[in-house]
């Protein structure tokens, strides 16, 4: 009997779980309100830049008709690159750059 007791009272503490968990998943919102519109104005313009930059590199990378090797290094690096560039300007949004210019 007592056991019964202990899982009616495990299955009514998971039925409140869902409101409770829902509760801690609005902690975010904090975050949201010390990300300023200027700096994710300002980050855009430098990222739709270096975009530009990056396929500009891209295509003169094409454009020069390297050997296949070396053209495959130059694409793989230059990937790299603007992966890299890419993160540091999402982290910078949130505060925390890889890299501070």
């Amino acid at each position: 009997m007592r056991r019964e007791a202990g899982v009616k009272r495990g299955l009514w503490a998971l039925a409140a779980r869902p409101l409770r968990c829902y509760r801690r998943s609005m902690s975010f919102i904090p975050l949201l309100g010390q990300i300023s519109g200027d700096a994710v104005i300002h980050s855009l313009i430098y990222l739709i830049v270096i975009g530009v930059v990056f396929w500009l590199l891209w295509w003169l990378l094409a454009y020069i008709a390297l050997p296949e090797p070396f053209a495959k290094v130059g694409r793989v690096i230059l990937a790299v690159a603007a992966v890299v560039v890419l993160i540091n300007i999402l982290l910078g949004i949130a505060g925390h750059p890889i890299f501070r210019w």
